[in-house]
């Protein structure tokens, strides 16, 4: 098994968790070498070559002198922290189209219609999808990026309650593909997660798999590809669910009184934003994991801008070699809205990057926020809000101010940075426009104006959920601790309880090796891989130690946990949990922050049989391997009757060796 993509077969980890064993479905010796793991957890910054010093005095000075501005680098001690000069995979006279940004991004699929029949009998809502590799230049720099039908973000998808998704993903990329359904519960369906190598086995080049799965939760959700970091290069959309009995809607009018004033709305904006990269995924990724001891081990590369809904602000002086800078024209400088005077509109944030959590604000405008990730929320008051990587957040603004131009903010927060460039663009920015101003105006205004006493300091942990469900006694405790190092030959990984997850073997999955070997009447091969069997519905604490000295936004997929309580250092089984407890309505999320040197504990009712991952969200976290499987009662998952198409795609997966290309 190979853990980490980009490592060999030689630095796979020394596995000492407990661990499922059983014969390879491959028939073939696993080879595994000891790791050579830090005593204690480290990403310590390195003293950078003294040239690379005298450049960016010279660079600081200039941009300085010659802009006035001088440079934000914080810690700016990487060794590879400059994109400038940095070689990327891209390809001289290559010969895929370039997308202008007029075509790339489509505004209308972010406003969400009030004509939408929430009440409707459930239906079949059915979409061709295909993946392509293109030329395109969201933030100004000519950059490889995959798309869906040709757009970035991919296309909305809005349904209801008892609806039934068909997606038939055609795969027309150069590796195999998946795509995952975030936050979604799959009861019944796990094949259809989308999770490369755990719940299926890929899309190989060149063939399709139709994605088909009922709708059973709603709320604020997306979708994206879930292989290597392939979201990170455009496979990502917004996934908007509704039920009949969802709290907070639109009204039909400015007279309608069939919901609250305070729970109504009169226009509903989808708002995505993620972090981007000059270089392709698979050039950052491999910058990281393989830094040697000593070299900027764990210095996750920085990235070089943000967008919103597509549309972004990038420096051209961070260009790689063989990319250019494009003029996007006025029409491609911002993301805009147009709104009403005195209307209320729903804004869902949903943060689609690979490291930066964002700061999410509009100009004038308090917000107040309604929804975290897919619970609702009572009404909280907020002059901006922080929205980690794979996390969403809804809240509604009031357009009761000066008819006028005012900016939408989202700022990339230095928390998850282990390093600033020189050429970062931080602050992103779209423009919210009253009707009747003009579409060529833009905000006057640079600095964030006060809000007065609306709080500036917005705690979502404080937040409850506004269906009040207290969980059930716990049956069942599972401890892991999360942390990272370098193995044998130098590559970096993540581990959880001393395992670095890699795919183990090319066309199978844990579904499939869990039916092979029941059928066999075989305990279950997992390839090495960290999984922890619930054989019976139980109520599961899981307790999660971060050893690193920074935050992981953990994802659990099928579920939507109960969040129990968090604090510093340790988890100390007996003790812990006296001081730091919600056992009351605790906040249900489906991704949640453990932060630096801390544990927190969630809590889950085992009912939903699958092979479920649960990992860092962190694109480059994930590819170092941490990530683990709950594989929640394996005697239904042998039962699951599997698509003839998710058969042939392991089939010729496996007989073309295909890895996720990471």
């Amino acid at each position: 098994m190979t853990h980490a993509p980009g490592a060999s077969s030689s630095s796979t980890p020394s596995v000492t968790g407990t661990l499922v064993g059983g014969p390879d479905p491959r028939a073939i010796e696993k080879q595994q070498a000891n790791v050579q793991q830090s005593s204690k957890p480290k990403r310590k910054l390195t003293v950078i070559l003294a040239s690379l010093v005298i450049l960016l005095v010279i660079l600081g000075l200039a941009l300085g002198l010659g802009l006035g501005l001088g440079l934000r680098n914080r810690k700016s001690t990487s060794k590879y922290a400059p994109a400038t000069g940095a070689v990327s995979s891209w390809t001289v006279g290559s010969k895929l189209p370039f997308v202008p940004i007029e075509e790339l991004v489509d505004p209308s699929q972010f406003i969400l219609s009030p004509t939408f029949d929430t009440h409707a009998e459930p239906q079949t809502r059915e979409y061709t999808w295909d993946l392509t590799e293109v030329i395109a230049a969201p933030g100004g720099v000519t950059r490889r990026m995959l798309v869906v039908n040709g757009k970035f973000p991919g296309p909305t998808i809005e349904a209801n309650l008892g609806d039934q998704i068909v997606v038939h993903v055609n795969n027309q990329l150069s590796n195999l593909s998946t795509i995952h359904w975030h936050g979604q519960y799959q009861n019944g369906s796990n094949y259809m997660d989308g999770s490369y190598s755990i719940t299926d086995c890929g899309i190989a080049p060149g063939s399709s798999f139709t994605y088909n799965w009922t709708v059973q939760n709603t709320g604020t959700y997306w979708w994206h590809a879930h292989a290597g970091a392939q979201y990170n290069d455009g496979l990502i959309g917004a996934l908007i669910l509704h039920g009949p009995n969802d709290t907070y809607g639109f009204r039909s009018s400015p007279t309608d009184t069939s919901r609250p004033a305070n729970v109504s709305y009169d226009g509903d904006f989808i708002m995505i934003v993620n972090d981007m990269y000059h270089l392709f995924s698979t050039d950052w990724l491999s910058l990281f994991l393989n830094l040697q001891v000593g070299g900027g081990e764990g210095d996750e590369p920085t990235p070089d801008y943000g967008v919103i809904n597509g549309i972004g602000q990038a420096n051209c002086g961070g260009t790689p070699d063989r990319q250019s800078c494009v003029n996007k024209g006025n029409a491609g400088l911002y993301h805009n809205l147009t709104v009403q005077s005195n209307q209320r509109y729903r804004m869902r944030v949903i943060n689609a990057g690979a490291l930066a959590s964002f700061d999410f604000s509009v100009d004038g405008h308090p917000l107040s926020v309604i929804e975290v990730d897919s619970t609702p929320v009572a009404p909280t008051p907020a002059a901006s809000v922080s929205v980690l990587v794979a996390q969403r957040t809804s809240f509604i603004i009031e357009t009761n101010q000066t008819a006028g131009a005012y900016w939408i903010r989202a700022t990339i927060s230095e928390d998850m940075l282990a390093y600033d460039t020189p050429t970062i663009v931080k602050d992103q920015r779209a423009v919210m426009r009253y009707t009747g101003v003009a579409e060529t105006t833009l905000p006057s205004n640079e600095d964030i104006p006060s809000l007065g006493n609306v709080p500036s300091d917005f705690n979502a942990s404080a937040l409850a959920p506004l269906d009040p469900i207290n969980p059930p006694n716990p049956t069942m405790q599972k401890i892991v601790y999360m942390n990272f190092g370098n193995s044998a030959n130098g590559a970096y990984h993540a581990f959880f309880n001393n395992t670095a997850f890699g795919a183990p073997y090319a066309g199978y999955s844990t579904v499939t090796n869990v039916q092979n070997a029941t059928l066999a009447g075989k305990a279950v091969d997992y390839g090495g891989a960290f999984v922890v069997n619930v054989d019976n519905v139980e109520v599961l604490d899981i307790v999660i130690n971060n050893q690193d000295d920074g935050g992981h936004p953990m994802h659990l997929h099928g579920y939507a946990p109960f969040l129990l309580g968090t604090g510093e250092g340790s988890f100390i089984p007996g003790k812990s949990m006296d001081t730091m407890q919600t056992f009351v309505n605790p906040m249900r999320r489906d991704t949640f922050v453990v932060p630096a040197y801390s544990w927190l504990v969630i809590r889950v009712v085992a009912d939903n049989p699958g092979a479920w991952p649960f990992h860092c969200h962190l694109s480059s976290h994930m590819a170092a391997g941490l990530m683990m499987q709950f594989t929640m009662l394996p005697s239904k998952i042998a039962q699951f009757d599997l698509p003839a198409d998710y058969r042939q795609q392991c089939a010729a997966i496996k007989a073309k060796g295909l890895s996720d290309g990471a």
